[in-house]
């Protein structure tokens, strides 16, 4: 069990709500960011937010997602060394079903895209530098969201079979 402590501030008042949220997670799932665990705490931490900011204004959460596209289109991950793209693409797929969105095969049939490009830098001393940023797209190609990544790794750890890496990227990512 994890407890993440929220507080809502107010710039003359300063603290006006303080929050303690439960996170049943295993030390695996808060360590690489499970997508369950992320979706739980965000979906969770924005209901109370919005109650606390907005109060009686704010739609029940069946209205405000009520017929919302959760399609999504991933173009190939370009950049990777190894099998990374492949690899990455594969895990991003998996990673966003396992939030409750629809991977579609046909890009022009999702409402949002998540494409990924990676960039890996020459060795240097021994480590290796790898940057990878994934943008998330609306139908007529506006970036809506960015996440990047970067970590430094041993020189050439990636220059062949992603594995557990690839899942563990895209689980941060989303």
């Amino acid at each position: 069990m994890v407890a993440i402590d929220w507080k809502l501030r107010d710039r003359a008042a300063g603290v006006t709500t303080s929050v303690r949220q439960p996170v049943s997670a295993t030390k695996l799932e808060w360590d690489y960011g499970s997508p369950r665990i992320l979706t739980a705490v965000g979906e969770e931490t924005s209901g109370h937010v919005a109650k606390l900011v907005l109060g009686d204004r704010i739609n029940p959460p069946s209205q405000t997602h009520a017929g919302a596209n959760r399609s999504v289109y991933l173009p190939a991950v370009t950049g990777a060394p190894g099998d990374g793209n492949a690899a990455l693409r594969r895990a991003m797929m998996v990673a966003l079903s396992g939030v409750g969105m629809s991977v579609l095969d046909v890009e022009a049939d999702a409402a949002f895209q998540v494409a990924g490009t990676v960039t890996v830098k020459p060795p240097d001393g021994g480590q290796q530098s790898i940057a990878i940023v994934w943008l998330v797209k609306d139908r007529d190609g506006k970036v809506l969201g960015r996440a990047s990544q970067a970590n430094a790794v041993p020189a050439g750890s990636l220059d062949g079979r992603w594995g557990q890496t690839a899942a563990f990227v895209a689980a941060a990512a989303v």
